[in-house]
């Protein structure tokens, strides 16, 4: 059974796998003051509806507090949100996780450390897309349009190649661009794992069959192809 610190860690390390909840985060510190949804909306860029989805995460995690006043006129009370804890790192969930990884291959108790990242890597991506809503359909195209939002939302800067002979993603703008130079047999599997993962929860026809990392000093490349699962067609 889980302990209560490990269910806290975990449901922390889940809401902050997504980058659009860091920033909400860094801008209810850097504000100083509960904010509602229509303030964050405009502070974030992102649609009020879309805001509450992220408050609702980082509320279950206890990284906000829900706060509900009167204002002295009839109708709803006023609902604003306020930063509960110290502002997270960007990206904290994945360096957390990052760190634990390359802490384990540096110790030297691990034969393949770029084995132990993948899986680990696998084990992020399933929990990222369990809070995400599966592509509508079967079939590549929409699998990697979703698959690339999901990366923007961890930090990087991703696009779509369709002029290639085969499907692929360039990744731009690591966030873990210094590490990854330093160490990128574990680094870059970790972010390989995490696509796997990702796309196996979404079951969607679509498989990462590599991850070439710096094809230029700041892009590396995700090569893809269509596959079948059972009950769903390619």
């Amino acid at each position: 059974m889980r302990a209560p610190r490990e269910d806290a860690e975990r449901l922390r390390n889940r809401a902050l796998a997504a980058q659009s909840r860091v920033r909400i985060l860094e801008f209810l510190h850097r504000e100083g003051r509960a904010l509602d949804t229509s303030e964050l909306s405009a502070l974030v860029g992102l649609h009020p509806s879309t805001i509450r989805f992220h408050l609702q995460a980082l509320e279950g995690a206890g990284l906000v507090q829900r706060r509900t006043e009167r204002l002295g006129r009839p109708g709803r009370p006023h609902v604003a949100f306020a930063a509960a804890a110290e502002p997270p790192s960007r990206s904290a969930g994945g360096f957390e996780l990052l760190s634990r990884i390359l802490a384990s291959s540096l110790s030297g108790k691990v034969q393949d450390p770029a084995d132990l990242a993948r899986e680990a890597g696998q084990a992020w991506g399933r929990t990222i897309a369990e809070e995400r809503r599966a592509p509508l359909r079967p079939g590549g195209g929409e699998a990697m349009r979703t698959l690339a939002t999901m990366l923007e939302d961890l930090g990087f800067a991703p696009e779509i190649e369709t002029d290639g002979p085969v499907a692929a993603i360039s990744l731009r703008r690591c966030p873990f661009g210094e590490v990854a130079e330093a160490d990128p047999g574990v680094v870059c599997s970790v972010h390989f794992g995490l696509m796997q993962g990702a796309l196996a929860a979404w079951r969607a026809g679509l498989r990462v069959d590599g991850l070439e990392p710096f094809v230029e000093p700041d892009r590396c490349r995700a090569r893809f192809s269509e596959v079948t699962y059972e009950g769903v067609p390619r």
